[in-house]
């Protein structure tokens, strides 16, 4: 065979895998759903449907009429599950025969009900027969479109089966658009699927798939032994229309190795093998092939009517493939037979044909690029969408607390600001603080704390109700903003019904609690004209109302001038630690039976330049708050261990007492600073004891570092105990020594207090009971001293 003519043939047909059957379970309709037997007339009806199935490759126009006469049946049973399937295996059969408007029209209706009905594999067949509509009208986009989708579904289920049909439908698409590096990798997956089914039908169909993708790729050698195991297969599946296409392309295969008269065997069996439903397209190919393989051999006499006969059928069935092989092969011949005119006729159908396939395939490509800019562009849009939504959660979890789903701080600072500008008229804003919510926090730990917390933001937001709206601010304070409410009265009538509301009791991690509140109340404009000032007022309201016991306080003037007092009291305290200012007086401790004095509580003073000696009470506060409580207990602690030091050289046994608060005890390294000032001043551990709050005893996590030391014999004593909300089930667990009462128990203590007596007596017997040493603050009365000791 002459050279150029060998090089021309190089396409080959990809055939598409079928899709023999749907899936063997039956889905009834809802009134058999939980019957013991089903219907005989279903059974009948399900028989049908699967010989539909098992034809539709062989023969879809039985397939089709089969279909058809279950979906009457099935529809006039009330069973819409099996309506649907025969629908599908209706469209399918219309698509094999490609009358592909109707089949779009009906499998588009069946992708929908599908895909409503929560049925993928049936889904995935409607996509597959849908697929090949759009294929055969040369679709291509829409077609790979359609096929994708399938994949996508069988990649969420363990369905072999219908992968491996979905695979090498895909395959065979992308050969169709000669992209065959794309076709490669889903042929070799579906060629290994169909090992490990062993099904025939799929081994033949994958088998000469994979042989002409690697043919066209030069892998004749891997396309021989494919093919070979494909010809196997098809004797099997024993279906003329497959048995042609693979003696078709075996005899393809070997006229492209010069095996001509082998070539020839396979080609002529081909074209003997009975005829059939879906025979006419190999039939066609075998012609034109038979022809070309006639010519090789030099018997042109036989192979110009083979070639003609080929063309004609070709050009019939619209196989633009084989009418390309058909002319260029009869154009040699005419020419060989020096018909030089007829040759040059051929010659230029076969070039207007190749520029026709060429249009066609750029057409197919544009369509493919535009389908891919399209789908590009929507994901954008979802992708945006999906942002925009995204944008909107992160900007409502930016603007809401996360444990009460209140608005935060961020909300309430905007919200304030869009009043403040928006109208001139007064509103009220209202700050709100729990009281002693550190104590239920270390006490009760912090779930309840938070649980607490939550109780409390529904609370305030269910009274405030149309009125305003409801902030939590931070930590325990909510922010409540009344935009209708003009006046001061009207606004502290509100405050206390929130008031009245949180003192309501509740059960919190099984105890009964009453939690109190305060308030501090700023009126706009009255009591500031922008968002800071207001809020700032509100808070110094505030702060009055806690320094006052609770309950409601409006923002007043003189609240400010107290602001600025305690900031400059605040300066003044920095420098005064360090400038000598502070003194300690120490107030003995006796032992009630003996009244021997056995230690010495240290008490801090400050020694103001201007205002005179200060009580603690007028400055610890502001020590606390502004983190100068640290370098002023580390001053106590070491004055006073210096003083023990030399009161210790007269009474050796003497003992000193020193308060330390929240923030020094969890204060990194304080406790080995406690060490360094007991090594400083060669005093042993039993000589120091430190008092501690209710809420820092409970709070085991900051007393850990300090067991060795206690152990060394360091004394804990829980100061002002009867003040906050202890639990005495937790108190004897906790590493405390002595039990301080404070002085509100101890001063009304008398013979003639019925309410008082009692509690201390139990309080006393409950340290004993468990080795605590108890310490009566304020013993100021012999009658006093007197009850104590008994």
């Amino acid at each position: 065979m002459p050279r150029r003519f060998r090089q021309a043939n190089a396409r080959l047909t990809i055939l598409s895998g079928g899709i023999p059957y749907l899936t063997n379970t039956m889905t009834l309709p809802d009134r058999f759903q939980q019957a013991d037997a089903v219907p005989d007339d279903l059974q009948q009806l399900e028989a049908r449907l699967a010989e539909a199935e098992d034809i539709l490759l062989r023969d879809s126009p039985q397939a089709e009429a089969t279909a058809r006469e279950v979906l009457a049946g099935a529809t006039a049973a009330g069973c819409q599950s099996l309506a649907l399937r025969s629908r599908t295996v209706l469209g399918r059969s219309l698509a094999h025969q490609k009358r592909n408007e109707q089949a779009t029209e009906l499998l588009e209706s069946v992708v929908a009900e599908s895909r409503s009905a929560k049925m993928p594999e049936l889904l995935v067949h409607a996509w597959l027969g849908l697929g090949l509509a759009h294929l055969n009208e040369r679709r291509m986009a829409r077609g790979l479109q359609a096929y994708l989708e399938a994949l996508k579904i069988c990649e969420s289920l363990n369905a072999p089966e219908l992968s491996l049909r979905v695979l090498t439908n895909l395959a065979s698409a992308y050969a169709k658009l000669e992209q065959y590096d794309t076709a490669q990798p889903y042929l070799t997956e579906a060629h290994d699927t169909a090992r490990q089914l062993g099904q025939p039908f799929d081994l033949m169909i994958t088998s000469l798939n994979l042989a002409c993708v690697c043919q066209l790729s030069g892998g004749t050698g891997a396309a021989l032994t494919l093919i070979e195991e494909a010809l196997r297969h098809a004797k099997t599946v024993a279906s003329p229309r497959y048995l042609k296409s693979v003696l078709f392309h075996f005899s393809q295969l070997l006229l492209d190795l010069d095996r001509l008269s082998e070539a020839l065997t396979y080609c002529e069996q081909g074209l003997n093998t009975d005829s059939g439903f879906g025979t006419a397209t190999p039939q066609c190919e075998l012609q034109v092939t038979h022809g070309e393989i006639l010519y090789g051999l030099g018997r042109p006499a036989e192979a110009r009517p083979a070639l003609e006969a080929g063309l004609r059928a070709a050009q019939d069935l619209r196989l633009n493939d084989a009418e390309g092989r058909a002319r260029r092969c009869y154009a040699q011949l005419l020419e060989d037979q020096d018909d030089y005119q007829g040759a040059l006729a051929q010659v230029r159908a076969l070039a207007q044909l190749e520029h026709d396939l060429r249009e066609q395939l750029a057409a197919v490509n544009l369509q493919l690029e535009a389908e891919r800019l399209r789908s590009e562009t929507l994901a954008e849009k979802r992708r945006l969408k999906e942002e925009g939504r995204t944008q909107q959660r992160l900007a409502a979890q930016l603007r809401h607390d996360a444990l009460t789903g209140l608005p935060n701080r961020l909300a309430l600072h905007e919200a304030l600001g869009q009043q403040v500008a928006a109208d001139s008229a007064p509103f009220a804003l209202l700050c709100l603080d729990l009281d002693h919510f550190k104590t239920v926090n270390h006490t009760l730990g912090q779930p309840a704390g938070d649980a607490l917390l939550l109780y409390i933001g529904e609370r305030v937001q269910a009274a405030v109700g149309e009125q305003g709206q409801t902030f939590r601010r931070g930590g325990n304070e909510f922010v409540v903003l009344l935009p209708a409410v003009r006046a001061a009265p009207d606004a502290l009538t509100i405050a206390q019904t929130l008031l009245d509301t949180i003192n309501e009791p509740l059960l919190l991690d099984g105890q009964a609690l009453v939690v109190t509140a305060s308030i501090g109340l700023a009126l706009f404009p009255e009591d500031g004209r922008d968002s800071l000032t207001l809020q700032k007022n509100a808070d110094l309201a505030l702060h009055a109302a806690k320094q006052e016991g609770g309950q409601a306080q409006r923002y007043r003037n003189a609240l400010s001038q107290a602001a600025n007092e305690r900031l400059e009291l605040t300066q003044a305290l920095r420098s005064g630690i360090g400038n000598g200012e502070l003194v300690l007086h120490y107030q003995p401790i006796v032992e009630v039976r003996s009244g021997k004095t056995v230690a010495v509580e240290a008490l801090v003073r400050w020694q103001h330049p201007r205002l005179g000696l200060l009580s603690p009470d007028r400055f610890i506060g502001l020590a606390e708050d502004n983190g100068l409580i640290v370098p002023l207990g580390r001053w106590v602690l070491n004055t006073a261990l210096r003083q023990l030091a030399a009161w210790r050289e007269h009474w050796p046994e003497l003992r000193v007492s020193v308060n330390m608060a929240p923030r020094q005890l969890q204060q990194p390294g304080s406790c080995q600073e406690i060490r360094d000032a007991l090594r400083a001043y060669a005093l042993p551990p039993d000589a120091l004891e430190l008092e501690i709050t209710e809420q820092t005893i409970c709070d085991e996590e900051a007393l850990e570092p300090f067991l060795p030391l206690i152990r060394e014999g360091l004394r804990l004593a829980i100061d002002d105990f009867g003040t906050g909300y202890s639990s005495l089930s937790r108190l004897y667990r906790l590493p405390a020594q002595i039990l301080k009462l404070d002085r509100s128990l101890i001063q009304d203590l008398s013979a003639d207090n019925a309410t008082d007596g009692p509690l201390v007596s139990a309080l006393i017997a409950f340290a004993q009971r468990f080795g605590m040493q108890v310490t009566a603050e304020g013993i100021e009365t012999a009658e006093q001293l007197h009850l104590l000791r008994q």
